[in-house]
This record gives C-alpha cells, structure tokens and sequence, in this order.
C-alpha cells in the first residue's frame, strides 16, 4: 500500500493536481478574506453614520433638559442589546438605559436598570458634550459578529467542492 502512494506521489499528474487544489485553496480563502474585510468595513462604516446621525438628532433640542428627555423616552423604547443611550446632564444626573464607565481593563457600558448590572457584547460608541453635559450613543457590533459565521460557513461550504473538483479534475 505505502508503495503505491509513493507511485502515485512521483507521478507528475498526481502532483500537478494537489498544487491545483493547494492554488485553488488559496485563491478562495484570499478572495474569501477580502470580501469579509470589505463587507466588516462597509458594516462598521454604516453604524458609524448611524451614530453621528443620533448624535445630530440629539443636537436639535434647544437646552439639556430637552436632551435629557428625548434620551430617556428613546432610550425606553430602545433595545439595550443593540442601542445604549446615555446623558449626563450639567447637574451630574445620568439619563438613558447605560452609563459608560472606564478602568484598566478597558470601557464598560453598565445598564441603569437595577436588574441588569452590564451589558455583554462589543459596541461602536460616539460621544460628544452638549449644553453642559455629556451624550453617548452605543450601537451594538452584534451584526459585525455573526457576519464572520456566515463567512466560516460561506468558506467551508465553497471550499469543499473546489477541493474536490479540482482533484477529481486531476
């Protein structure tokens, strides 16, 4: 048995076959790659329109008391999985569903709701100062995340039958 791989193995066809699949193998992965940084890039460029948009509609109010109002009635109907909306107004009082706190592990995005303690999951935030005080908004990176499954599988699925066209072709 072990002498007929080696046959096979010196035998030009053979090897022409497996560099095929090797090439073919790579090509798809590189392509592959490049599609998943293209698509993670233009998602992450979206939901960063997305906040500077929030941030604009906050902007409209007239006073701090306005954007304290509008944060907390929007940040009600909001989903905290996917939408954190936090203001600390002038007078220190914070406004929202979450308060982003800081230390030496990194940024923490805690919930105002005494039943939940943090939330889980990355986040694309954008903060500004508006009449005094200081708006957040967070959208969740949730979406960004599954979409490298679907690459993984979009990869196993496509790259299998290449494989094995590419060998049956040799």
């Amino acid at each position: 048995m072990k002498d007929r791989i080696r046959q096979l193995w010196r035998s030009m066809p053979i090897r022409l076959a497996i560099l095929l699949v090797a090439l073919f193998a790579v090509v798809s992965l590189l392509s592959l790659a490049a599609s998943y940084a293209v698509t993670q890039s233009s998602f992450e460029q979206t939901i960063r329109a997305d906040l500077r948009q929030d941030l604009a509609g906050f902007r409209a109010a007239p006073n701090a008391r306005a954007v304290a109002l509008l944060v907390d009635a929007e940040s009600r109907e909001a989903d905290p999985n996917r939408l954190i909306l936090s203001y600390i107004g002038p007078d220190g009082r914070i406004y929202g569903n979450g308060a982003i706190a800081q230390d030496d592990e990194g940024f923490h995005i805690f919930s105002l709701n005494p039943e939940r303690a943090q939330f889980s999951g990355d986040y694309l935030s954008l903060t500004d100062t508006l009449y005094g005080g200081l708006i957040t908004v967070a959208r969740s990176r949730a979406e960004i995340v599954a979409l490298r499954d679907v690459f993984v599988n979009i990869l196993l699925i496509s790259l299998l039958p290449t494989v094995l066209i590419a060998l049956s072709g040799g």
